[in-house]
């Protein structure tokens, strides 16, 4: 099971209508992982605004586990 210690974030940016500057298509990709974008692209896309309620250091350090790795550290705790 995941460590509950361990946080962080991880983004996509889907494009169903091949009309996003960045956005994936999930008919073009062979695994979801391969959409896996920094918050800043999906800020840049959306105008959402993230983690405004955390400190800045925080926010940082979110924004910095946005990673295939973190990714795969999720998974990975579904299968024990």
């Amino acid at each position: 099971m995941r460590d509950p210690r361990v946080s962080g974030q991880v983004g996509f940016l889907f494009d169903h209508e091949n009309d996003v500057p960045g956005g994936c298509s999930l008919e073009q990709s062979r695994f979801p992982t391969e959409c896996i974008v920094a918050v800043e692209d999906i800020k840049a896309v959306t105008g959402l605004t993230f983690f405004t309620e955390l400190s800045r250091d925080e926010s940082q350090r979110l924004r910095a586990t946005c990673t295939y790795d973190t990714w795969l550290s999720w998974v990975s705790g579904f299968r024990e």
